[in-house]
């Protein structure tokens, strides 16, 4: 089968996921579970995902977690209502609640 001839197959690239609907959040409780989390986020605005910071081996999570919501618009009502609460201060793409 040497003159066999490989077929080249296209590489797909793997499109960027969209982060401006992504929030850092902090000031988790530890005793804070990955459904709470959850729960309090979807009572933000429809979600795509929330996810807790996991510590590994240890166990646990570390305080801080990532939420992506579907709309812009709701992103900018939590921004808008944090830089409120931060006045101020600069006003990067976090939360800062205690849950």
């Amino acid at each position: 089968m040497e003159n066999e001839i490989e077929e080249e197959v296209p590489i797909q690239k793997k499109e960027k996921e969209d982060l401006s609907c992504t929030l850092f959040v902090r000031n988790i409780s530890f005793e804070t579970t990955e459904f709470e989390f959850k729960e309090f986020c979807n009572g933000l605005g429809e979600i795509e995902y929330a996810k807790l910071c996991k510590r590994g081996e240890i166990g646990g999570h570390k305080g801080i977690g990532f939420v992506k919501l579907k709309e812009k618009e709701v992103v900018k009502k939590i921004l808008e209502y944090c830089k409120n609460l931060r006045e101020g201060e600069p006003n990067p793409n976090f939360l800062d609640l205690e849950l």
